[in-house]
C-alpha cells in the first residue's frame, strides 16, 4: 500500500496509527507481527568459526564479532545463523547481523502504535535468500544474484550454494508508475486514506534507474569478488513493481551472460500458483514468513537473539565439581566401609550409580573449559585477511610497472602473489619494500622472461609470511628443542 504524503516514516506515531488505519479499512484482524530490518540498518559480517556446540556458539559469536561492529556491543543487539558444516568439520560458516538497540526500539513503537505484537525481528537480506531459494536444492544454485527493487533504496544480494555471501543496499531513486486507486467498498472505514496521485515516469527517468541500478550492481559484484576472485554470476532474479524490473531484467541478463527472471513466488509455492505474477514485490515479505517456522539457529530474530553463555553460571557450574569431587570419595569410603555386608548390596550398588552420575557431570565440566580454551585459542592463530590485502595493496606499484596475475592465502599467514614487471629490477625492489615497510618476510623465486603484449616481461612469485607468525614458529621450536634436552637429562 503506497504510504500518501504527510506520514512521517521516521515518527513511530504517526507510521504506526496509519499502518494501524490501513488494517482496520481492510477488515484485517490480526494482532501479531514479523518485521525484517533493511541491509542499511544492519552491520552484517559472514565469518567461519569453531564448530563448537550450538548452545556455546553465541559466547563464540560475540567475542569475535566485537572487533567488527562499528559502534559499542552494548549499543547493539547481535543475531546470527549458521550454515550446515560437513560431518567432522573444524570450522563452520556463519552469519552474523548486529542492529542498534535504537532501531528495534523504532520498530516497537511503531507496532505498538498500530495496535500489534511484534512477534519477531528478521533481517531483510537473510529473508530475500529465504525467498529466492526455497524449493530449489541448494548445491544446484551455484551464484546467484539477487535485486530487490524499491522507491528510494534497493537491495542486491549474493547467494552461494544457497547461502547469503554478501549483501549491499543501493541508495537508487526508482520513478515509480502511478498507483491504481483503490476504490470504496460498503462499509468501509471512513478514515480510508486517499491513494497518492502520482505522474507517470517518462522514458528518459527510467533510463536513468536502470543505468545507476546497473552500476550499482556491477558495484556489489566487484565488492563481493575481493574475497570470492573470479566468482561468476550463475543466475539472477529481479524483484519489485516500480514498472523498471523487466527492463533491468533484460540488461542484468545481457551484462553478466547469466539466465535472469523476474521473482514469482507462484513457482515453488502451491498457493500462490495463480497469484505469482502479482506478488513480485513481496520477496522478503515471503522469506521472512517462510522462515517463521525454522527454528535454532536457521534464521534471524533480533527480537528473541541467541544470547551468550553467562559467565556466572560458567563459574557457579564450577562449584558443584568439587562438592560432587568430596562426595564422591565420601561415597567411596561408605561403599569401602560396607562392601563386606551382603545385606546392603542394593545399597552399594545405588551408591555406585550416583557417583558414575557425578563423574559424568564432571567430565561434562571438564569438556566445556577445554572447548573454551580451544576457541580462545583459534581467535589468537586468527589472521584479518581485510587488513593485510589492504596493506599488499597499498605497497604495490603502479599498474604501469607492475601487476598481480594470481594471488593465494593459507591460513599459516602466507600470502603467494605471481606478478609480473617490465622491468627485473622492480620485483627486487618489491621484495625489499614489503620486507622494510610491511609486516612480512618476503622470499623472491626465480625471475622469468615470458612473452606479454604489454611489455610486462618479467615473471616470478613473491611469498609473504607474517613476522608475527615466522616468531611464534621459532618459539614453539625453540620450546620443543628444550623439551626434548630435559628428557635427555
Amino acid at each position: 500500500m503506497p504510504i500518501p504524503e504527510g506520514i512521517d516514516v521516521d515518527d513511530p506515531e504517526s507510521l504506526g496509527q496509519f499502518i494501524g488505519r490501513a488494517l482496520r479499512q481492510r477488515h484485517i484482524r490480526t494482532r501479531r507481527a514479523i518485521v525484517a530490518i533493511p541491509r542499511d540498518q544492519a552491520v552484517l559480517h559472514p565469518l567461519s568459526l569453531p564448530n563448537v556446540p550450538l548452545d556455546e556458539m553465541p559466547s563464540v559469536v560475540h567475542f569475535q564479532i566485537t572487533k567488527e561492529l562499528p559502534f559499542a556491543l552494548e549499543e547493539a543487539k547481535i543475531d546470527f545463523a549458521t550454515f550446515p558444516a560437513e560431518a567432522g568439520a573444524e570450522n563452520v560458516d556463519v552469519l552474523v547481523a548486529a542492529v542498534r538497540r535504537d532501531v528495534l526500539e523504532h520498530y516497537q513503537a511503531v507496532c505498538q502504535n498500530a495496535g500489534l505484537v511484534l512477534d519477531r525481528v528478521g533481517l531483510r537480506p537473510f529473508a530475500n535468500t529465504v525467498a529466492g531459494t526455497h524449493g530449489r536444492a541448494s548445491h544446484e544454485l551455484g551464484c546467484m544474484l539477487m535485486v530487490d527493487v524499491g522507491p528510494v533504496l534497493t537491495e542486491i544480494d549474493l547467494i552461494r550454494q544457497g547461502h547469503l555471501a554478501f549483501s549491499r543496499a543501493a541508495s537508487v531513486s526508482v520513478p515509480v508508475m502511478p498507483a491504481v486507486r483503490v476504490q470504496p467498498y460498503p462499509g468501509q472505514d471512513s478514515e480510508q486514506e486517499a491513494a497518492p496521485v502520482t505522474i507517470e515516469p517518462t522514458e528518459a527517468e527510467q533510463r536513468e534507474a536502470v543505468d545507476n541500478l546497473l552500476v550499482e550492481v556491477n558495484r556489489t559484484i566487484e565488492a563481493y569478488r575481493v574475497n570470492d576472485p573470479g566468482a561468476t554470476i550463475d543466475s539472477i532474479i529481479v524483484a519489485g513493481s516500480c514498472g523498471i524490473e523487466e527492463q533491468l531484467r533484460r540488461e542484468v541478463a545481457e551484462r553478466f551472460g547469466a539466465p535472469a527472471r523476474i521473482y514469482n513466488p507462484g513457482e515453488t509455492l502451491e498457493k500462490l500458483s495463480e497469484r505469482g505474477e502479482e506478488m513480485t514485490a513481496f520477496s522478503a515479505a515471503l522469506g521472512l514468513t517462510i522462515g517463521h517456522g525454522a527454528e535454532g539457529a536457521l534464521h534471524f530474530d533480533f527480537l528473541h537473539p541467541k544470547e551468550p553463555v553467562d559467565l556466572t553460571k560458567v563459574r557457579a557450574r564450577r562449584v558443584p565439581v568439587i562438592a560432587a569431587t568430596v562426595i564422591v570419595f565420601l561415597l567411596a569410603a561408605v561403599v569401602f566401609r560396607n562392601q563386606m555386608a551382603s545385606a546392603r548390596e542394593e545399597k552399594r550398588n545405588a551408591i555406585r550409580n550416583e557417583i558414575r552420575k557425578l563423574k559424568d557431570q564432571i567430565d561434562e565440566v571438564e569438556d566445556f573449559e577445554k572447548e573454551i580454551r580451544a576457541g580462545e585459542a583459534w581467535v589468537k592463530r586468527e589472521v584479518v585477511w581485510l587488513d593485510q590485502m589492504a596493506t599488499v595493496t597499498e605497497l604495490f606499484p603502479k599498474t604501469d610497472e607492475a601487476y598481480v596475475t594470481r594471488m593465494s592465502a593459507k591460513d599459516d599467514g602466507t600470502i603467494r602473489l605471481n606478478v609480473r614487471a617490465k622491468v627485473a629490477k622492480k620485483l627486487e625492489e618489491l621484495r625489499k619494500r614489503y620486507e622494510e615497510a610491511g609486516p612480512y618476510e618476503a622470499k623472491l623465486s626465480t625471475i622469468k622472461t615470458v612473452p606479454d603484449k604489454g611489455g610486462f616481461t618479467s615473471e616470478t612469485s613473491i611469498t609473504l609470511t607474517l613476522k608475527s607468525r615466522v616468531v611464534a614458529e621459532a618459539k614453539g621450536k625453540t620450546k620443543s628443542k628444550g623439551k626434548r634436552s630435559k628428557s635427555k637429562r
